[in-house]
Order: structure tokens, then C-alpha cells, then sequence
């Protein structure tokens, strides 16, 4: 007898219902599938581009970030060079009969202008406004190092104060040209409060100590003008002396370089590439320079930013780049739109050619 009907246990699976199987053969449907398949394959490729790009930009940036840094190191150690030669002409004219000028210069004033007109300054190396010296002693170092140190002890400043007149610790004897960001004739760079310390630095150290916006010498300047000074000291041995005691008794006057740190700051190759640039120094920091419309110098909407320190002369520069969306690179923009517009072209494409053949299909 044949039994007819489902063993116990195994059941046999149901097809899919009808109504899913004729809806993939709708051409609409298979159409849309394709194009949503399509779309997120271009989508993804999209992203992908879009951040291996966007590393390429951030590496640029860096790269030129740092190539800026290196770029300002390289002006002001030109900078440095001319006051390395003033100092050598000197040196040689202490070494010399007759004896010093009557000011206490080892030049006359006359030598130094002609010498400093011959450097062309103006057309060579416009960052210096302005070349000087100005003569010291030992005991003028000794005195400057007093100083500073009651101006950080305002008690003991009140203590050794007096009102007898004290003589010139460090007073400008030549300058040239003359100009009212300059240092003026008999100006006492050691009586200064905002510039006695970069001399004693500049005497310890035999290196040239720099000032980041030192006070005016002209009430009337632009007081937001960046300026930059420069001393390199000279001394009366051939030598540089071994230890600090002994530059402190050697010395002999520094020679002053008044440079246009604004001048400095936006001749750099970086404003030619859409990077913004902030400059800072002293402590607590403040803004010396920036390339930025904003108020405080900082860009609305920043995309990538790099701090670099560049310390010269004893003196730290914060320097702050930032770029934003705007900057990320035209080519790069351009690049990621025409993919991302190519590709939902090509999946309408392959959708409407999916849509006809299936339709088709379904005709015949």
C-alpha cells in the first residue's frame, strides 16, 4: 500500500513567494538596485581619493610650514652677516693708531657712514633699516648685570638708587642712516630697560642676541610696526674669551643692527601659497606679525595648522600656520567633484541600460 503525504521530521522548504520574484524582474526595481549598488561602489572610491588627497595637501602643508621656518632662519642669519663684517671693521680699527674717535668710536663718523652707504642696504638687504655701534666698558657690563637685577628686585633697586649722576653704560656713537626707528646719537642702550638684557646676553655669550619689538625710539612711530634689534658685541682680544667673566671684562661695544621685522615676516614665500602665518614673541606672547583679516590674527576656519619655534639670537618666534578649507587645494577640490560627478553619471548609465534590458526581456 502506498502511503502518500510528508515523512515526519522532514519538511520541505516553500519557494519564495510569487509577488518577490516578479518584482526583481520589474525593470524599475532591477534599475534602482543597480543604481544604489553602483552609487555606494562610487561613493566609497570617492572617499578613499578624497582622503589620500587630503593627506597629500596636509604634507604639503607641513613641508612648506617648514621650508618658511627655515626660509626667515636663513634672512636673519644674512642679517647676522652684515653685523659680523661691521664688528671685523671694527675690530681691525681698534687695532690701529691713531686712537679711538673723540665720541670713544673706533671710526669716525664720517668712515662709518661711508662704509655703511657702500653696503647698499636698501637694495641688498632691506631688512636692515639701520647699522650702529655703541661703545661699553667692563664696568658697564658689571653695572647692566646690577640693574637687571633691581629690576627684578624693585626693594633692592630702592636701596642702591641714587640721584647723583651716573655716566653712559652704553651710549650709541655711530648709526647711520639716520632714521626714527633707529637708535639716535648718545642714546644709552644700558640705561634701557627692554634692551639691557639682550646686551648682557649678547656680552656673556659672544653671539648676537636679538629683541623682538623693542620700545621706540619715536613716540611718533606706528607702535604696531614689527621691529626687530640685533647686537653682536666686540671685543678688544682677537679672541673670543673662554668663559662669560672674561667676555664681561673684554668687551668693547656692540655693534646694532635695526632691522623691519614686518618687512622680514611678509617677504616670505609661504603668503604666494595660501597659508596663514602668525608670528609671536616674548613672554607672555604677543602678536608681531599675521597674515589674517581676523582681529586677533586668527583665521575664522582652519583645516590644518602647524606650530614651528624658531629661537635666533636668544630669542624664542612662535610662529603659527593655518590654512583653511578654502586653501585645501583647487585641484584637489576639482579632483574629488569630477570623480564623485562622473560616478553618479555612470550609475544612472548602468542603471537606464540595466532598466532597457530588462524591460526588454520582459517584452519578448
Amino acid at each position: 500500500m502506498t502511503v502518500h503525504g510528508n515523512t515526519p521530521g522532514h519538511d520541505i522548504p516553500n519557494p519564495p513567494p510569487a509577488r518577490f520574484a516578479l518584482l526583481f524582474r520589474l525593470p524599475a526595481f532591477a534599475a534602482c538596485v543597480t543604481f544604489v549598488i553602483a552609487l555606494a561602489a562610487v561613493l566609497g572610491t570617492w572617499r578613499i581619493v578624497h582622503e589620500q588627497l587630503q593627506h597629500g595637501a596636509l604634507a604639503r602643508f607641513e613641508w612648506r610650514a617648514a621650508q618658511t621656518t627655515v626660509d626667515l632662519r636663513n634672512k636673519l642669519g644674512a642679517c647676522e652677516e652684515i653685523l659680523r663684517g661691521a664688528s671685523g671693521l671694527i675690530a681691525v680699527a681698534q687695532a690701529m693708531t691713531p686712537p679711538p674717535d673723540a665720541t670713544g668710536a673706533p671710526l669716525s663718523r664720517e668712515t662709518w657712514r661711508s662704509y655703511v652707504a657702500h653696503l647698499d642696504l636698501d637694495a641688498k638687504q632691506p631688512a636692515v633699516r639701520a647699522l650702529g655701534y655703541a661703545t661699553a666698558q667692563a664696568a658697564s657690563m658689571v653695572r647692566v648685570a646690577s640693574e637687571i637685577k633691581a629690576d627684578s628686585m624693585p626693594d633692592a633697586k630702592a636701596v642702591t638708587g641714587g640721584s647723583a649722576p651716573e655716566s653712559a653704560l652704553a651710549p650709541v656713537t655711530l648709526m647711520y642712516p639716520p632714521r626714527s626707528d633707529a637708535a639716535p646719537l648718545a642714546y644709552d642702550l644700558g640705561r634701557d630697560p627692554s634692551r639691557r638684557g639682550a646686551l648682557l646676553r649678547a656680552a656673556d655669550t659672544g653671539q648676537p642676541a636679538l629683541i623682538a619689538r623693542p620700545i621706540a625710539f619715536d613716540t611718533r612711530a606706528d607702535a604696531n610696526r614689527a621691529r626687530f634689534e640685533l647686537y653682536l658685541p666686540v671685543y678688544r682680544s682677537a679672541s673670543l674669551p673662554a668663559t662669560k667673566e672674561a667676555r664681561r671684562a673684554d668687551i668693547a661695544g656692540f655693534v646694532v643692527a635695526h632691522l623691519d621685522a614686518d618687512w622680514l615676516l611678509s617677504s616670505l614665500e609661504v603668503h604666494e601659497r595660501n597659508i596663514d602665518l602668525q608670528a609671536y614673541a616674548g613672554s607672555p606672547a604677543s602678536l608681531l606679525f599675521t597674515t589674517s583679516d581676523a582681529a586677533d590674527g586668527t583665521p575664522a576656519q582652519v583645516l590644518f595648522n602647524r606650530t614651528e619655534t624658531l629661537r635666533f639670537g636668544g630669542e624664542p618666534l612662535t610662529l603659527i600656520y593655518t590654512t583653511g578649507d578654502r586653501y585645501l587645494g583647487a585641484g584637489d577640490t576639482l579632483s574629488t567633484s569630477v570623480i564623485l560627478a562622473l560616478g553618479v553619471l555612470a550609475s544612472a548609465f548602468m542603471a537606464a541600460l540595466v532598466f532597457l534590458i530588462t524591460r526588454a526581456r520582459e517584452q519578448s
